[in-house]
């Protein structure tokens, strides 16, 4: 059964299945009718995947050497109408803490400034009663 989505919606989650076997390193290789599958419900359903900034894998197995698997399994799907409405969203892959997948965070209005300046943290202002102040209001 299928049912088809319309205007401004947004899927996002572990979908426990990819678009393609470059979404995928390591093991074997995944049917192409599980592929085709997935494919087409986004398709049929005319929505986007947005991509990812960060390394291309959000879930591993956590196994070592030749028995480790890595996919894509998390994304975020979108209808037109939301694509248009957001053009410049962005989602980032964050890192692991604990879980076999990496979170993924995605951003509406990212910001498109870059400093080229790197900032330092320098423990001596830990001390400073004004850096206290300044970080409590903040």
């Amino acid at each position: 059964m299928s049912q088809h989505l319309e205007g401004k919606v947004v899927i996002a989650g572990d979908f426990n299945a990819i678009t393609s076997q470059a979404e995928k390193e390591g093991g074997g290789q995944k049917s192409a009718t599980t592929i085709a599958t997935f494919t087409n419900f986004i398709d049929s359903n005319e929505l986007v995947d947005i991509g990812m900034v960060g390394r291309p894998f959000t879930w591993t197995n956590r196994r070592q050497g030749e028995n480790l698997v890595k996919e894509r399994l998390d994304r975020y799907l979108v209808g037109m109408e939301w694509k248009l409405k957001f053009p410049n969203a962005v989602v980032h892959r964050l890192t692991e803490s604990g879980s076999d997948h990496a979170p993924i965070l995605m951003e509406t209005k990212p910001q498109s400034w870059h400093s080229k300046r790197w900032f330092k943290y320098q423990e001596r202002w830990c001390g400073e009663e004004d850096v206290k102040r300044i970080v409590s209001e903040v």
